[in-house]
Protein backbone atom coordinates (compact mmCIF):
# COMPACT_ATOMS: atom_id res chain seq x y z
CA UNK A 1 0.00 0.00 0.00
CA UNK A 2 2.99 2.38 0.64
CA UNK A 3 4.65 1.72 -2.39
CA UNK A 4 1.22 2.66 -4.15
CA UNK A 5 1.21 5.63 -2.21
CA UNK A 6 4.20 6.81 -2.99
CA UNK A 7 3.52 6.87 -6.91
CA UNK A 8 0.65 8.52 -6.14
CA UNK A 9 2.00 11.68 -4.43
CA UNK A 10 5.45 11.42 -6.86
CA UNK A 11 4.32 10.23 -10.00
CA UNK A 12 6.66 7.16 -9.70
CA UNK A 13 8.56 5.79 -7.18
CA UNK A 14 12.57 4.43 -7.21
CA UNK A 15 14.00 1.38 -6.19
CA UNK A 16 16.28 2.60 -3.80
CA UNK A 17 14.55 5.54 -2.33
CA UNK A 18 11.22 3.38 -1.52
CA UNK A 19 13.74 0.72 0.43
CA UNK A 20 15.46 3.42 2.52
CA UNK A 21 11.76 5.31 3.50
CA UNK A 22 10.32 1.86 4.08
CA UNK A 23 13.28 0.14 5.88
CA UNK A 24 12.33 -2.66 3.62
CA UNK A 25 15.12 -5.47 2.45
CA UNK A 26 15.74 -5.35 -1.19
CA UNK A 27 14.88 -9.00 -1.18
CA UNK A 28 11.64 -8.02 0.27
CA UNK A 29 10.20 -5.09 -2.22
CA UNK A 30 11.33 -6.59 -5.10
CA UNK A 31 9.16 -9.47 -4.92
CA UNK A 32 5.94 -6.90 -3.75
CA UNK A 33 7.04 -4.56 -7.10
CA UNK A 34 6.76 -7.86 -8.78
CA UNK A 35 3.90 -8.66 -7.57
CA UNK A 36 2.19 -5.10 -8.10
CA UNK A 37 4.03 -5.10 -11.90
CA UNK A 38 2.34 -8.82 -12.74
CA UNK A 39 -1.18 -7.83 -11.41
CA UNK A 40 -0.68 -4.87 -13.51
CA UNK A 41 -1.18 -2.40 -11.78
CA UNK A 42 2.65 -0.44 -11.88
CA UNK A 43 5.18 -0.40 -14.88
CA UNK A 44 9.02 -0.45 -14.53
CA UNK A 45 10.51 1.75 -16.32
CA UNK A 46 14.84 1.17 -16.78
CA UNK A 47 16.31 4.44 -17.76
CA UNK A 48 19.93 3.67 -19.39
CA UNK A 49 23.13 5.26 -18.34
CA UNK A 50 25.13 5.67 -14.65
CA UNK A 51 24.09 5.18 -11.80
CA UNK A 52 21.41 2.59 -13.71
CA UNK A 53 17.67 3.84 -12.65
CA UNK A 54 14.90 2.83 -12.43
CA UNK A 55 10.87 4.12 -11.88
CA UNK A 56 7.44 2.65 -11.17
CA UNK A 57 4.30 4.23 -12.18
CA UNK A 58 0.69 3.44 -12.52
CA UNK A 59 -0.50 1.53 -15.16
CA UNK A 60 -4.01 2.65 -16.22
CA UNK A 61 -5.49 -0.12 -14.40
CA UNK A 62 -3.50 1.11 -11.49
CA UNK A 63 -4.62 4.95 -11.68
CA UNK A 64 -7.99 3.77 -11.06
CA UNK A 65 -7.06 3.00 -7.12
CA UNK A 66 -5.84 6.18 -6.82
CA UNK A 67 -9.66 7.12 -5.10
CA UNK A 68 -9.63 4.21 -3.26
CA UNK A 69 -6.12 4.82 -1.60
CA UNK A 70 -6.91 8.62 -0.82
CA UNK A 71 -9.99 7.30 0.84
CA UNK A 72 -7.94 4.65 2.95
CA UNK A 73 -4.81 7.37 3.73
CA UNK A 74 -7.89 9.79 4.61
CA UNK A 75 -9.17 7.63 7.18
CA UNK A 76 -5.45 6.56 8.52
CA UNK A 77 -4.71 10.01 9.42
CA UNK A 78 -7.79 10.82 11.05
CA UNK A 79 -6.88 7.42 12.83
CA UNK A 80 -2.93 8.94 13.65
CA UNK A 81 -4.43 12.37 14.58
CA UNK A 82 -6.48 11.05 16.90
CA UNK A 83 -4.43 8.22 18.51
CA UNK A 84 -1.97 11.45 18.79
CA UNK A 85 0.79 8.97 16.61
CA UNK A 86 3.71 11.50 14.96
CA UNK A 87 4.06 11.80 11.33
CA UNK A 88 8.12 11.33 10.88
CA UNK A 89 10.08 13.83 8.12
CA UNK A 90 10.88 10.36 6.36
CA UNK A 91 7.51 8.94 6.11
CA UNK A 92 5.64 12.35 5.61
CA UNK A 93 5.09 11.89 1.38
CA UNK A 94 2.95 8.75 2.49
CA UNK A 95 0.77 10.28 5.56
CA UNK A 96 -0.24 13.49 3.96
CA UNK A 97 -3.41 15.18 4.73
CA UNK A 98 -5.60 14.72 1.70
CA UNK A 99 -7.70 17.85 0.92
Amino acid sequence: MLILRGIEQKGFVRFNETKRVLSASGRILQTHLRELEGDGLIQRIDYPGYPRRTDYVFTEVGKTLIPIINSIYKWNIKRMKEQQIPITTETSIYHQDID
